[in-house]
């Protein structure tokens, strides 16, 4: 299953999330993150990557 229909497969993603989490924070898996961005700003996030205008990962923040 590809991350994009992870998305739709609640059961899927919170597996993948699951696994991914202990590794970012054991440090085994450093992604390199250029942009954070407000929900508010994903159209501006997407424009970035589709025009391969980033430099690495861009974050979108969910607000708690």
């Amino acid at each position: 299953v590809g991350v994009f229909n992870a998305y739709s497969q609640p059961d899927v993603w919170a597996r993948g999330v699951a696994n991914l989490v202990p590794l970012i924070a054991s440090g085994a898996v450093d992604p390199y993150i250029t942009g954070v961005y407000a929900r508010e700003q994903a159209p501006e996030a997407h424009r970035l990557l589709e025009g391969r205008l980033s430099q690495g990962k861009l974050a979108l923040v969910h607000p708690n």
